[in-house]
């Protein structure tokens, strides 16, 4: 019993318990606790009429049955005394408080205080085993020992051969993901391609060396159905019989004892033969097995083991506390025993060989029996007589080569069905059509509805290999050239000189001429390249129900940024859009053919040749590799379209055609079919059709003329609708109204519009673009026959928005009521920049010949800057009046875009500019 005194004057808790209960059965202790209080006198406070009692649980002792103890304490008391300190230490410290904790490298816990002191509070153990491998694992990282692992022995970090430890770190797992995967499908794959040869076992998963087979056959049975040299009946003779294969009569099955791959383990006690020759095991019953398989363990004892525990023989045992394991190739065992620095040899490891290892019994579990057939054994020391080597760390893999054994299985089931007889081939059943009036099907799990013309080859069944290559080509180059030449000639000449001067040059004349010529070349340059290159194999695993592929395999890599407003009336349905009922964009790639000479350059654009090969090759016409087709009536193009709401399948919708590539024109054209594809690359249309262009163009002897842009154009009601998009609108409890434009005002008119007419408070706008209307509030009319009403309700509306739209592809200029002009002053001006290119002809002037005919070229530049005089905009706020002004400039559209532009940014302009 103890008693702890409360906070509140003459109360205490005393708390009771049996301390032989978990000592005796290994109970949980059972503490019993009462509240008492004492008066000013020090006398003990009844609870109620009766004293308080403490009843405590008493355990079994030998067999007896478990009692209550009660404790009255009706006769404790309450006594003050003087407080008294008995024990008293000073080191010249101030009062320190906790505040962390260190652990040092040989395990010490030391706590830390705020005063600067430092006590050590505990020693961290370790414990070590003679064979860690025999421990038992409950869970949670947690493990127990057994008799297989032996007693533990503890120690201190860092001494006794135990390990570091190191704070304020985590060990990771020792297991590397990608090795175990490896090693899983090396064992799967094994299983697998052994699977008619191999008896299935539980065990086959724990098998380290599986052994190749052959069958042998005591006898082939065959038909003869002709002899050699009989006669047809023409009475001819054939110079060869013919026998049908009707079975085999097998004999034996031998075993193939081939050395496999190795793998570096890490482990001190895993050994590799390389070359001939077996490990001897002793099995409980004193017989000697023979196996290859190197996985050795260390058993509680310190005895070399199999996986299974059965000792090597010659017995090896390592002594305990022992380190630095090593096996040499010849099979010496040595070890550094504790209290030694040099390694001792504890052993020798010895292979036995047989004269005819196919004779050896196969018993499991990679064990094998000696038989007459076989031969005794020859225990040699590896590396003497025949028998291989020794490689610690290592552990010896299947000898079985699955390609191998996939070729030699293909093998024998071709020549099984060609001996066989008469081969009967069942179709596959043909897919279920679907009475849709249409030739596009929807796809399965396995094969696609359509076969795209344009796309590459690609898997459509599980288990189809396919590899991807990844190329990627990364250059940069940089190259300066300076030019610099000066030519100086100066000439003076003078015709009359003084009679002093003329004696001393003579003619009379004095001429000095004086010529200068300098220049510089200069060049500089700068280049990089970066090569990527990749490929990644995979399988075929699942076909997705969007066409995706799930594969898996492998990947190799390598490597080498005052307003005049007019008002009208409108009605909602112009001014607004329900939420929900909404157009989808749709795009695809397709081939345009036909073209007069105007398609791509297939040397700039090779995935142009690319899709028509693909195309040829859906059509069953193979072009032969190495052919470099050069075409100019064919082009890449990109399809959009937009998928209206309600469309059900069978409707026709129009699709733009725009180049891809470097075709000039796509006028006179035809797109050939192409899937129209979604956001979630479903197929949803296909377009096929002439193409209508609005532009148009001429060229000849080097001069062309264009009118609009002719690299896009259209196809009216180009594409068939395959695939509908459901929408369940009559289920909807509110409906949801997005205007046009952002106009607070006009929602609210359009909110108290809808309420007047149903007469219930049921709209009410969200913001500036969006009102609710509740469905339920107004009445019970059928959601199509309200919605008819609803949006056929007048709406009378105030001015809209100033807005100037400009298509810069056809240069046309849209400008509405709204827009306003301020006063301003504009020029215009237009720059002419011609230029003239003639040959002029030299003919030589030679009475004696030998001169030739040069053809000199002369250019002339003429540049015309015509501008005109500041024209006065006034002030317009009617369209007609904008109108006059605008043309008052006499500028063509395509000027009148940039005008615009500049007018507004003068402040001018008072619109919204809108480039299409």
């Amino acid at each position: 019993m103890f008693y702890i005194k409360n906070k509140e004057d003459g109360n205490w808790t005393i708390h009771g318990y049996d301390e032989t209960a978990p000592v005796m059965n290994g109970q949980n202790i059972d503490i019993k606790s009462i509240s008492i209080s004492f008066d000013e006198n020090g006398n003990l406070k009844k609870s109620g009429n009766f004293y308080p009692q403490l009843i405590i649980p008493s355990a079994s002792i030998n067999g007896s049955k478990a009692s209550e103890i009660t404790i009255s304490i009706n006769q404790l008391t309450q006594q003050e005394s003087d407080n008294k300190i008995y024990n008293q230490k000073i080191d010249g410290y101030g009062v320190g408080k906790f505040i962390d904790y260190t652990i040092s490298d040989s395990g010490k816990i030391i706590a830390n205080y705020n005063n600067g002191q430092n006590q050590l509070i505990a020693q961290i153990a370790m414990a070590n085993f003679t064979n860690p491998s025999g421990l038992k694992s409950t869970g949670e990282n947690c493990w127990i020992e057994s008799e297989e692992s032996g007693s533990a022995m503890l120690g201190m970090s860092g001494s006794g051969g135990f390990g570091q430890i190191l704070g304020q770190k985590l060990e990771s797992s020792n297991v590397d993901i990608s090795n175990e995967l490896v090693k899983m499908m090396i064992q799967q794959s094994n299983y697998q391609s052994n699977a008619q040869t191999i008896k299935t076992q539980d065990q086959l998963l724990q098998v380290l060396v599986n052994m190749r087979h052959r069958a042998i056959f005591e006898d082939l049975l065959y038909q003869t159905i002709r002899q050699p040299g009989s006669k047809s009946s023409e009475q001819t003779v054939l110079p060869s019989g013919l026998q049908i294969g009707t079975g085999v009569r097998p004999s034996a099955s031998i075993r193939i004892h081939l050395q496999g791959g190795l793998t570096n383990t890490g482990n001190e006690t895993d050994l590799a033969i390389e070359g001939q020759g077996f490990f001897q095991i002793l099995m409980p019953d004193g017989t000697n097995m023979y196996t290859r398989d190197g996985s050795f363990q260390l058993d509680q004892y310190g005895q070399l083991v199999t996986s299974n525990g059965y000792p090597v023989q010659p017995s090896i045992t390592i002594p305990n506390g022992s380190s630095n394991l090593s096996i040499s190739r010849d099979g010496i065992v040595s070890v550094t025993v504790p209290g030694q620095t040099q390694p001792q040899e504890i052993g020798q490891i010895t292979l036995s060989t047989f004269a005819n290892i196919s004779g050896l019994e196969n018993v499991g579990e990679n064990l094998y029996r000696e038989t007459q057939s076989s031969g005794s054994p020859i225990d040699n020391a590896p590396g003497i007589n025949g028998a291989g080597s020794l490689k610690q760390k290592f552990v010896e893999n299947s000898n079985v080569n699955i390609a191998e054994e996939l070729i030699t299985m293909i093998q024998a089931q071709r020549a099984y069905e060609l001996n066989k007889g008469s081969t009967t081939i069942v179709p596959n059943p043909p897919l279920p059509s679907f009475m849709n009036g249409a030739i596009f099907q929807p796809e399965n799990n396995i094969n696609y509805g359509y076969q795209p013309l344009f796309e590459d080859r690609r898997p459509r069944n599980i288990g189809d290999i396919l590899t991807v290559l990844l190329q990627e080509n990364v250059s940069a180059s940089k190259s300066t050239s300076t030019n610099a030449s000066r030519k100086g000639n100066t000439n003076l000449d003078v015709s009359a000189l003084p009679n002093v001067l003329n004696s001393v040059m003579g003619n009379n004349r004095l001429t000095t001429d004086v010529n200068g010529n300098n220049s510089f070349n200069g060049k500089g340059g700068a280049a990089a390249t970066n090569t990527f290159h990749g490929t990644i194999t995979v399988t075929v695993m699942e076909i997705l129900t969007n066409g995706n592929l799930r594969v898996a395999g492998e990947k190799k890599i390598s490597i080498n940024q005052g307003t005049e407003s007019i008002r009208f009336s409108e009605r909602i349905r112009d001014l607004t859009t329900i939420v929900g009922i909404r157009d989808n964009v749709l795009i695809g790639y397709g081939l345009v053919v036909g073209l007069d000479g105007t398609g791509d350059q297939t040397t700039q654009t090779p995935f142009t040749v690319q899709s028509l090969r693909n195309m040829l090759s859906q059509l069953g016409v193979t072009v032969p590799s190495g052919i470099n087709m050069q075409l100019k009536n064919i082009a890449a193009v990109m399809v959009t379209a937009k998928l209206p709401p309600f469309a059900n399948i069978g409707q026709k919708i129009d699709v733009i055609v725009s180049s891809l590539g470097s075709a000039k024109s796509l006028r006179g054209g035809t797109l050939l079919i192409t899937p129209l594809k979604g956001v979630d690359n479903q197929v949803y249309a296909f377009a096929q059709g002439n193409i209508l262009i609005s532009g148009f163009g001429a060229q000849s002897g080097g001069n062309n003329t264009q009118i609009n842009q002719l690299n896009g154009g259209r196809i009216h009601e180009g594409a068939i609708i395959e695939k509908s998009i459901k929408l369940d609108f009559n289920n909807k409890e509110v409906i949801t109204l997005q205007l046009n434009n952002n106009d607070f005002s006009l929602a609210q008119q359009i909110s108290d519009a809808i309420n007047t007419y149903f007469g219930k408070k049921s709209a009410h706008p969200i913001n500036s673009k969006t009102i609710q209307v509740s469905i339920s509030r107004i009445n019970k009319l059928d959601k199509i026959e309200l919605l008819a009403r609803l949006q056929n309700i007048p709406i009378m509306i105030g001015p809209s928005d100033a807005i100037i739209v400009i298509n810069s592809r056809t240069g046309s200029v849209v400008i509405n009521r709204e827009v306003v002009l301020n006063n301003c002053a504009v020029a215009h001006g237009e720059l002419t920049v011609e230029i003239k290119k003639t040959n002029k002809v030299n003919q030589p002037n030679t009475i004696l010949g030998g001169g030739s005919t040069v053809v000199t070229p002369e250019t002339e530049i003429l540049i015309k800057n015509q501008g005109d005089s500041l024209q006065e905009i006034s002030s317009s706020t009617s369209l007609n009046a904008v109108i006059a002004s605008l043309n008052s400039i006499g500028a063509k559209p395509n000027d009148l875009m940039a005008i615009l532009e500049s007018m507004k940014t003068a402040g001018c302009l008072n619109a919204k500019i809108e480039v299409n």
